[in-house]
């Protein structure tokens, strides 16, 4: 298994500059190869001082994602971007026997790379073709066939077979080798200039098959456990069962409670509970914003997982997509449950859903959907006008209409559940799960640099916006820690990053997680769930500086065309695309050669979670995402573990830091929780949010408790939570998947916001953990990252504005031996300022707007 690249070992001392100096001064060391890799990176980044001009070539990557296929690549001879990301082959295959495919007659299509390659040469920018090894188009009809004909298609949770290759599959994995070995082929005899630096290794999100049921999947589970605990005995004492033989072991089936919708989802370990009383269609104005509502009571998780899901319908009656309306707080029955919505551009009517998402009963009063502005109701409250839709589980409906008052109420009866330990049997499973996916991934990459040794292998990491707070996707979809951790032959780590709308926390913090591999991060597609463009230009703009900031080295957006609602070449303008460009283009090589510098961390406990655990899940992932949110506003920056991370890396992980931040986390592995115990006994801080660690996954109580240490400071309450207040899942334009994204709350008031980053700081202070760079006084505004240049010593700070017009001054607190005197701030990359000495230690940028480099 792979392992994280040993870190420098710091002496900590009480002597705040002391210490401060080793830290800054002291190098990381790498692990053979990887640091010759990254030296190489920066020497092709051109490294420079800020505000400097790169003369090396070739530039770094920065472009889109194109599709060659579809045409209008001409134009982006007309935009400033030095690289693209094609899906270029794809599957297209010549000759192809689609009713009786096997893997040895596959014959690749090039006809799309004879066409750009020379486009490549004209233009000058360079080509990064997607090697598509991921399952996800798997559901050709083609390739579904000819594993499905060889009985190696995976299975679903609810044991029926999906329309996806096992990722198991010998037949499955013979294509993919054989394609490898094609596509490589050629570009090894075409590409003779290289205008082809890479492979993508992957396509979409590489998902989904993180479950998969299916008789090669489980036989694999089955080694994996053989290897871990070495014997059924030792099996059947951790997860409390009495099997006599292997081949009864079966791993659980959660399934999802509350639809990928309702903000704090979780999962049961049966078949689950899903059915509506569905309203009969009604006409809609597409673009207009409709209310919808009702007052809702019952008992069970039935009532806190209640809600709304509105089925939009284009004129030929086909759907176009679901809104989901549900309690923002989780819903203490009896509530008013409502909300309001936006109707596509090109919905016709819309069918209302009461839904039942869980077990128990829910009574929905008067459910009711009116056009906003205006109060008649446009869905009936006749009761013959609502029909019962049972979809998942055995589920009863009654409904009830008299003196103008509709009552509807469904009821689900829970199935009985996993016997014996079952948070430990889930944990088991998904861990294992995740770990075949990055086991194929870096397979995959071995293959591609035996057929061709002299290109770089990118990863293509999807979905992992979940790995801060949406941990329903991050047990389904994609675990990024787990893909990190096990990828050695990856040299540069691809990752789908997201902002949603002015929120960049959902990509700079798979930034301050991947960052620690010391290998070059790029963006493989950049875009802004849940909005598209709708947005606009600054928060994508200020969004993809912040993931610079935090350390992401390459970037290409999405897309050149593809998907109307979030492509940049029909909703940018060519003015604001053309900056975007160019300031991404000068703030990577402004920072080349420098990387960030942190000496604090952030435990995020994400793991997989379930009905079976005590409230829900084993750590709370709201107070996660919040506690990270509190902290970049704080000016702190951190890097992220998972306890993953830490129990697989030999115990050393986190001798690097002075202090780890810890979010609401009752549960944790033995070996994580003995690492943490270690970490304050040599003199480590702790500053936890929530619960501390009180049990492991065998539902043991821990001996030693970490809050008996000195060093510990438990704030108790769930500060994430509260900083980040009351959200909802929003979803505006396209494919994407909703995300949690900051709802009206009269309770989170500027004045709690600086109160609890105060809290945050003081903490820092009253244990004596020193920072490289920290903000005197601070709105909240602007985020922070110090930069260390290893070979020169030389040190940057990389300021990014996140609220609304011009930031007029920040004054920095710098804790270094490098003299402020002459210090000079390069304003939103256009002109250079000097700072102002106004106190020992104390340095005042000059005013700007989105993003300033400050150079000691």
């Amino acid at each position: 298994m792979a392992r994280i690249p040993e870190y420098c070992r710091n002496t900590r001392t009480t002597n705040r500059r002391r210490h401060h100096n080793k830290a800054m001064s002291a190098p990381h060391k790498h692990p053979p190869g990887s640091f010759v890799l990254f030296l190489t990176v920066l020497i092709l980044l051109g490294a420079t001082h800020a505000g400097g001009t790169s003369t090396a070539t070739p530039c770094p990557p920065v472009g889109f994602v194109t599709h060659y296929h579809e045409g209008d690549l001409e134009k982006l001879d007309q935009t400033p971007v030095t690289a693209e990301l094609a899906d270029l082959i794809h599957w297209r295959m010549v000759d192809l026997d689609e009713e009786q495919p096997c893997p040895e007659s596959l014959q690749l299509d090039f006809s799309n790379a004879d066409g750009w390659l020379p486009m490549l040469r004209n233009t000058g920018r360079k080509g990064y073709p997607i090697i598509d090894t991921a399952m996800y188009h798997s559901t050709m009809g083609w390739r579904r066939a000819m594993t499905g004909q060889a009985g190696e298609n995976m299975v679903g949770m609810d044991g029926n077979e999906w329309p996806f290759s096992s990722l198991h599959s010998p037949v499955f994995r013979q294509s993919v080798f054989n394609y490898i070995e094609q596509f490589t082929e050629w570009f090894q005899r075409h590409d003779t200039e290289g205008l082809v630096p890479g492979y993508l290794n992957g396509a979409e999100w590489f998902y989904p098959g993180s479950l998969d049921y299916s008789p090669l999947a489980l036989a694999a589970f089955r080694d994996w456990l053989r290897d871990k605990y070495g014997s059924l005995e030792a099996l059947n004492t951790a997860w409390a069962q009495a099997h006599t033989t292997w081949e009864t072991v079966t791993p659980p089936r959660p399934s999802v409670i509350g639809g990928y919708h309702v903000n704090e989802p979780t999962f049961a370990l049966n078949s689950g509970a899903d059915a509506s009383f569905a309203a009969t269609p009604v006409p809609v104005t597409p673009s207009r914003r409709y209310s919808v509502s009702a007052r809702v009571s019952g008992d069970g998780a039935a009532t806190r997982f209640a809600g709304f899901h509105l089925a939009w319908l284009d004129d030929a009656d086909n759907l176009i997509t679901v809104s989901a309306v549900h309690a923002e707080d989780g819903g203490s029955a009896p509530y008013d449950l409502e909300g309001v919505v936006q109707a596509p551009s090109n919905a016709a009517a819309v069918i209302v859903h009461c839904k039942l998402l869980a077990w128990g009963e829910v009574s929905y009063r008067n459910p009711m959907l009116t056009e906003e502005g205006r109060d008649e109701p446009l869905t009936s409250r006749d009761a013959d006008d609502w029909t019962h839709q049972p979809y998942t589980g055995e589920s009863e409906a009654h409904s009830e209409g008299q003196d103008e008052t509709l009552t509807l109420t469904l009821k689900a009866t829970e199935e009985d559940a996993v016997e014996g330990n079952a948070v430990l049997m889930l944990e088991d499973w998904v861990t294992f799960s995740f770990e075949a996916m990055a086991a194929w991934l870096n397979d995959c990459a071995k293959f591609i640099r035996q057929c061709d040794p002299d290109r770089e292998i990118s990863s293509y990491v999807g979905f992992v916006f979940a790995q801060l707070a949406q941990w329903d996707y991050a047990m389904l979809n994609q675990r990024l820690d787990i893909s990190l951790m096990n990828t050695p032959d990856i040299d540069v780590n691809g990752i789908q990053m997201c902002i949603a709308g002015d929120d960049f926390a959902w990509a700079t913090s798979v930034v301050d997680m991947a960052r620690k591999y010391h290998k070059p991060i790029r963006a493989t597609d950049l875009i802004d769930f849940p909005y598209g463009l709708y947005s606009g230009f600054e928060p994508i703009y200020r969004g993809t500086l912040a993931a610079v900031q935090h350390g992401m080295t390459e970037v290409f957006w999405y897309g050149w065309k593809g998907v109307p609602d979030y492509s940049y070449l029909q909703r940018m303008a060519t003015a604001d695309r053309n900056r975007l460009i160019d300031d991404t283009r000068r703030a990577i090589d402004a920072v080349a050669g420098y990387r960030p510098h942190t000496n604090l961390a952030l435990l995020s406990p994400v793991m997989s979670y379930s009905l079976a655990d005590d409230n829900g899940y084993k750590g709370d992932m709201i107070d996660s995402g919040g506690l990270y949110r509190l902290l970049l506003d704080a000016g702190i920056t951190v890097d992220i573990w998972t306890p993953y991370e830490i129990e697989h890396s030999d115990g050393d992980a986190l001798y690097r830091y002075d202090a780890l931040f810890v979010s609401d986390c009752p549960v944790l592995p033995r070996a994580v929780h003995d690492t943490l115990l270690q970490f304050v006994e040599q003199g480590g801080a702790i500053i936890s949010s929530g619960r501390l660690p009180a049990s492991d996954l065998h539902g043991a109580s821990f001996d030693a408790a970490l809050e008996a240490h000195g060093r510990v400071i438990n704030w108790e309450e769930t500060l994430g939570r509260r900083y980040w207040g009351r959200l909802r899942r929003d979803q505006v334009y396209g494919n994407t998947p909703p995300v949690l994204v900051e709802a009206p709350d009269p309770e989170r008031t500027p004045m709690l916001r600086r109160r609890l980053r105060e809290k945050v700081t003081n903490a820092l202070d009253d244990l004596a953990i020193p920072r490289v760079v920290s903000l005197r006084e601070n709105p909240g505004d602007v985020h922070v990252v110090p930069y260390r240049n290893d070979e020169t010593g030389g040190m940057l700070l990389f300021l990014v504005h996140t609220g609304s017009g011009r930031c007029h001054h920040v004054d920095l607190l710098i804790d270094t031996e490098h003299s402020l005197n002459g210090a000079t701030a390069w304003r939103d990359f256009d002109d250079h300022a000097p700072c102002i000495l106004i106190d020992d230690g104390v340095l005042r940028t000059p005013d700007f707007a989105h993003a300033c480099i400050v150079t000691l």
